[in-house]
């Protein structure tokens, strides 16, 4: 993942043609080479889905069958959620960012944000 703002109090994600409304937890960028400063990334295959959760954290799914929950205040990862078999290509945030969903391969997954565990799952 590699975030850098707009200027406009947005983030624009490389290799991705649009802008998340969502403040940003890198806001440098080299103006003439266009490359982000900072980069980091919780997984280690690409990255599937991803979301933005009303408390300030953004939730990510990838190819590495795990979900990422990053503070987007100071780019801490908060939980790494294990438990898929397969990459997981789908991802909803409840209205709260209580809860997250995930799918991958025939099977969802119900997780508990703040406590970083999975709570249910369905075949």
């Amino acid at each position: 993942i590699k975030p850098w703002s707009t200027g406009k109090g947005k983030m624009k994600m490389k290799n991705h043609h649009h802008i998340l409304s969502a403040p940003c937890f890198s806001q440098s960028r080299e103006e003439k080479t266009k490359k982000p400063k900072n980069t980091f990334s919780p997984h280690t295959d690409h990255v599937t889905c991803l979301k933005v959760t009303n408390n300030g954290w953004i939730v990510s799914g990838s190819k590495d069958t795990t979900l990422a929950v990053i503070d987007m205040e100071n780019g801490e990862v908060v939980h790494r959620l294990e438990g898929h078999a397969h990459p997981v290509y789908s991802l909803a945030i409840t209205s709260d960012s209580r809860y997250a969903v995930s799918g991958s391969d025939k099977v969802v997954k119900l997780w508990d944000l703040a406590a970083g565990v999975e709570i249910r799952h369905m075949q």
